[in-house]
Parts: C-alpha cells; structure tokens; sequence
C-alpha cells in the first residue's frame, strides 16, 4: 500500500514538473506570426554584409574582407585613384552593434517602457549575468535538481523589466529575422579574430552551454518550443552550428549529439516557406549530417 502511494507521488511529481517546464517556455514564448521574430538590423538599414547568405560554410566575413596579396606593387598614387578603401570588418561589426542599439533608443514603444533609457548599457548587463550561474546542459535524469534549475533558470537570471523588453523587441523588430540572427551568430563566434575591448562578448565555452542548455534539456526545449517556428527552427538551427563547431575543437564536453536532431530539421526547414536562405540552411545542415556520418 506504501509503495503504491510513493509511485504515485513520484508519477505526480514528474507531471508537476512537466507541466511547470510548458508553462516557462510559455511565459517566454512570443505572439505566433504576425510577431514571429528577432530583429537586430534597423528595419531601414540592413547592412550589405550580411544580406548575402547566413553562416557562411567558408570563412567567416572577417577573413573575407582581408585581402588578398597583390601580385605587382603599386604605387601610392595609382592605389589609392584605383582602389577604394577597405573598411576594418572588426570595426564594420563593432559599429553594426552599436547602430543597432542606437536605433533601438529613438523608438517609441521602448521609451514608453522606459523613458532615457541605453539599449547598449542594458545589453551589457544582460550579457554579463550570463556566466554568474549558467544552466547545466546534461545531468536532468541522474539529479532532478538539476532539471528544476533548468526549467526555472530564466525566472532566476533576468528581472521582470529585462524580459518584458526583450519579449517587446522582439515583437516589434520582426522584419529582419534571419540577417539578425546571423550578426549574432557571427559576433558570438568572433573569438580572437577581433578585438572586445569592452569584455562583452561570450567566450565559446559558455555559448556552447547556452546552445546545450536549449536543445539538450527540458528547460531549454521548452523554451524553443514555444517559440513561433521560424525562430524555434532558426535557433536550433543556430545551435546545431555551435556544438557542431565544439565538435570539431574537441571541447564539446557534455558529448551532447546533434545527428538526431539534423534530419528533423532539416525536414522542417525545408517546409517552411518563409526563409530567405531556405537552401542554405538545408545545405549547410547536410554538410554536418555528412560530417557525422563519416565518423561512425
């Protein structure tokens, strides 16, 4: 008789759980499609840059924009009629952030939720309470501490005026989706290539377990799933990219495997109608796939 009433304790505790997983991701999912959307980019200005093709399979755009070695020598008089001046992409990016912000500030429904306020300064101090107390991507299933953290580690991290302005950008900056997400993952990604003076940007330790966190845990999957499609499909799309990127470092140490989770998506993807680079996501996608393949 005991041992029945401890089953169902625990089948009630689990539930509990569950439910309280749905109802985090719900707290932070976003109006479904006439909101769907994450905007990065003045709606006036996209930059050239990154209209071309998100996550580029090759170099990233900063080594693009260094030159290739000329094969006679010029001089300074003939270079500088014949060739224009190449902008510092380090520079182009620091400046594409900043704009941003800027653009952000002069809106209205940002001054009406706060009134003065600096988009930037508020950027930064979201960006460092991220390594203060991460989520744990593995380890739910031996500890249900754990996987309570998780499902509540939004709750602990950002206060109710920090979400309630990145619920509101999100709402009304939706028109350049995916040139947004791929600035980011591009300026997450950076490493070394570029200088930080201001100590803001991630490492890729810990962009690695935020991207863990998202498609290995309950917490995390939550989240994604309430989500409208083409940003649940893009973030795990983009999530893919960086363990697949730990993979190849060797410095995937949660031994997270995203094979499982590439043919899904690339399936979904290629049914979503709406994305721009649609074949570049698939390609790329396949190219990971075949990555893995090769290795079993």
């Amino acid at each position: 008789m005991k041992k029945g009433r401890r089953r169902k304790w625990w089948v009630l505790l689990v539930l509990a759980l569950i439910v309280a997983a749905v109802l985090a991701g719900y707290y932070f999912g976003f109006e479904r499609e006439k909101e769907e959307g994450t905007s990065v980019v003045s709606k006036n200005k996209i930059p050239s840059d990154i209209k071309e093709s998100p996550a580029p399979m090759g170099p990233s755009r900063v080594e693009e924009a260094i030159p290739p070695a000329k094969e006679a020598v010029q001089s300074p008089e003939v270079r500088d009629k014949e060739s224009p001046v190449l902008e510092d992409p380090c520079k182009a990016m620091d400046d594409q952030l900043h704009e941003f912000f800027n653009y952000l500030d002069t809106r209205s429904y940002i001054q009406d939720l706060e009134k003065g306020i600096d988009t930037y300064e508020r950027f930064k101090v979201l960006i460092n309470k991220l390594p203060s107390n991460p989520p744990m991507p593995s380890g739910e299933a031996l500890d249900k501490e754990i996987m309570i953290r998780n499902v509540f580690f939004f709750f602990r991290t950002f206060g109710r005026k920090d979400i309630r302005l990145i619920k509101e950008i999100m709402r009304n900056e939706a028109d350049t989706l995916e040139m947004n997400l791929d600035f980011f993952y591009r300026w997450l990604m950076l490493g070394d290539k570029c200088p930080d003076p201001e100590g803001i940007r991630p490492s890729f330790d810990l962009t690695y377990t935020y991207a863990g966190y998202l498609m290995n845990t309950l917490g995390g999957r939550a989240n994604l799933t309430r989500r409208p499609t083409g940003l649940r499909l893009l973030f795990t799309y983009y999530c893919v990219l960086i363990i697949h990127e730990a993979d190849k470092k060797g410095r995937n140490k949660y031994g997270i495997d995203v094979l499982p989770e590439i043919d899904p998506l690339i399936q979904e993807i290629g049914l979503y109608p709406d994305f721009l680079f649609q074949g570049n996501y698939v390609d790329r996608l396949n190219q990971i796939k075949d990555y893995y393949l090769q290795k079993r």
